[in-house]
């Protein structure tokens, strides 16, 4: 909105200077001109400025002389030929000599011409305007719709890359409509990008409500209006003074038009996944503003302070819930980079240590999962399964160690004493390929207070008795023979005899 004011700012600057230096021109040739002279635009001074101004306009835009000549002569006096040919002359002689001094009129040069598809002048046509009110209405409208939508794509590079887009959009869609009706009448405004925002703003939440002003002739109301019926009635009217009446409105009807569909399209194609993301949390802000409405007009009745307790209650509901988002947020960028141990005492941070409890950090554990980022989700297993094992619920931290196990068999406990409670536990209730995993390679994964022998024999027992693994078994006792003692090399050999005769 700033630069529009500022380009506008410019704009002025620039007409008044060319308007005062034709003005100027003008008035010389007529101060110097004698009385009996048949200089037209020496003998009148509006006349001058008039036509030596559509001469000049006309030249900028690169008209050929012939048709810049049949238009300028549409609108004189009919002419005899010697008068005709004087004034031909005349105005060309005088356009010479304005044109070595006449300043340059940024319109000119911003505009975007339909015929030309110059990317630059899409862009700056769609930040200049034709004046006041033109400025005002459009800025007006854009305030009004845009602030959501903004809010809604999130990020300042992807807002101003969308209002791009559409400005972009709109020129090509009235190029190829000027190219169908044969004209090349150049625009400038917002409005393409305004009627853009209103179709984005139809595909993200049609069911907000925008306050407008309803009046006619005198009395005036406020009514909140959905923004599906706002984008119906002024893209459709529009659309349906395009088709009756065409272009000759001096109205860009087409840039109106096209505005509303890129934008809407824009939404359909690119923006699906940022609409379901916000769907519910932009749901509860429409309910919310919209309760705020409800309050204000029973202000005055017997449930105010029920429907403010309501309001309060959902805004706090809403307040939490951007909080968790951003919980959420910051929780998963030290995920991403790897910051595990951060991560983990984030999740931490508000817990009273005296009441940790699974249920609390459940939620945190399956979102992680979600995120498919390996350390931090061995990092919460771990947790979850020391507080499963506190609480003597077993069946729970099987199904942790299940899925941790899934991801690296390398995976270890956070108390290395609950390795063994927790495989016998797995073996008593028949859970042996879990049981084996948890006991696979202790001495490797754990200190000695694990206790490598308890665990390898109950290993190689559930490999032979329940699992039929004789030959994993036989590796197995190989490898406890190099640490174990006297009385424990007696249980290997008993082991043995057991493995050879099944």
């Amino acid at each position: 909105m700033l630069i529009c004011i500022a380009v506008f700012y410019f704009q002025v600057q620039s007409n008044q200077q060319y308007e005062a230096s034709i003005i100027n021109y003008c008035q010389n040739i007529s101060k110097k001109a004698s009385i009996e002279t048949d200089d037209f635009l020496a003998q009148n001074d509006n006349a001058c400025v008039y036509l030596l101004h559509a001469y000049h306009i006309q030249t900028i835009r690169g008209v050929p002389l012939e048709k810049i000549e049949k238009n300028i002569f549409d609108d004189v006096p009919e002419l005899s030929k010697d008068e005709s040919l004087k004034f031909r002359l005349s105005l060309l002689e005088h356009h010479l000599l304005y044109s070595e001094t006449a300043p340059s009129i940024l319109d000119e040069e911003i505009m975007y011409f339909p015929r030309s598809f110059n990317p630059f002048t899409m862009i700056s046509s769609s930040l200049a305007h034709g004046g006041f009110a033109h400025i005002i209405g459009n800025l007006i409208f854009f305030f009004a719709f845009s602030c959501a939508v903004e809010l809604i794509i999130g990020g300042m590079f992807r807002y101003v890359l969308t209002l791009t887009v559409i400005a972009i959009g709109c020129s090509v869609f009235y190029s190829l409509f000027s190219l169908f009706e044969g004209g090349n009448i150049p625009g400038l405004g917002l409005s393409g990008v305004v009627m853009g925002v209103v179709g984005l703003s139809a595909y993200f939440m049609p069911k907000a409500r925008v306050n407008t002003l309803i009046w006619f002739i005198i009395p005036i109301k406020r009514v909140a209006i959905p923004v599906w019926f706002l984008a119906i009635w002024f893209v459709g009217f529009d659309a349906w003074e395009l088709l009756s009446e065409g272009m000759n409105q001096g109205v860009n009807l087409v840039a109106h038009v096209s505005g509303g569909v890129v934008g809407y399209l824009i939404g359909l194609f690119y923006f699906k996944e940022r609409k379901a993301e916000i769907a519910e949390e932009l749901d509860d802000e429409i309910e919310h503003m919209r309760s705020q409405d409800n309050s204000f007009a029973i202000n005055k009745s017997a449930n105010l302070n029920k429907t403010t307790r309501a309001i309060e209650k959902h805004y706090i509901q809403a307040e939490e819930k951007k909080q968790q988002g951003a919980y959420l947020d910051r929780l998963f960028n030290m995920v991403r980079t790897g910051q595990n141990s951060d991560a983990i005492n984030l999740i931490l941070a508000d817990v009273d240590p005296m009441q940790l409890h699974p249920e609390h950090f459940l939620d945190i554990y399956n979102k992680i999962g979600e995120w498919k980022k390996q350390g931090a989700y061995l990092c919460m297993g771990r947790l979850m399964i020391d507080l499963y094992m506190q609480h003597r619920r077993y069946v729970d931290a099987f199904d942790i160690a299940k899925d941790c196990l899934m991801v690296t068999r390398e995976f270890v406990l956070a108390n290395s004493r609950d390795v063994l409670i927790l495989a016998q536990e797995a073996n008593r209730q028949g859970r042996y390929k879990l049981a084996v995993a948890l006991l696979h390679d202790v001495e490797s994964r754990y200190s000695e207070e694990v206790g490598y022998m308890e665990c390898g024999l109950l290993e190689v027992g559930i490999l032979i008795n329940r699992l039929n693994m004789h030959k994993v078994a036989n590796q197995c006792l190989e490898k406890l023979k190099r640490i174990a003692n006297d009385t424990e090399m007696e249980r290997i050999s008993e082991m043995q005899i057991v493995l050879v005769s099944s």
